[in-house]
């Protein structure tokens, strides 16, 4: 999901469920690979751009969103 904030910056954020302990998220020109310890990851990006998301769970598992 593509969030705006009121000072105009634009952020991606996605979420998983509780056995989610890792959130990577791709674009055209950048990615960023977190720990995600509260299952979510907010990152910030200048534009809009398609993403491609992979959650790795706590089992070592990694997964995709459907498409």
């Amino acid at each position: 999901m593509w969030w705006r904030s009121p000072q105009g910056t634009e952020f991606l954020l996605a979420a998983g469920s509780r056995r989610v302990t890792r959130l990577t998220v791709k674009g055209p020109d950048w990615s960023a690979d977190r720990p995600a310890p509260d299952h979510t990851l907010a990152v910030e990006r200048p534009a809009r751009a398609a993403v491609q998301v992979e959650a790795v769970l706590d089992g070592g598992a990694r997964i995709s969103p459907p498409h």
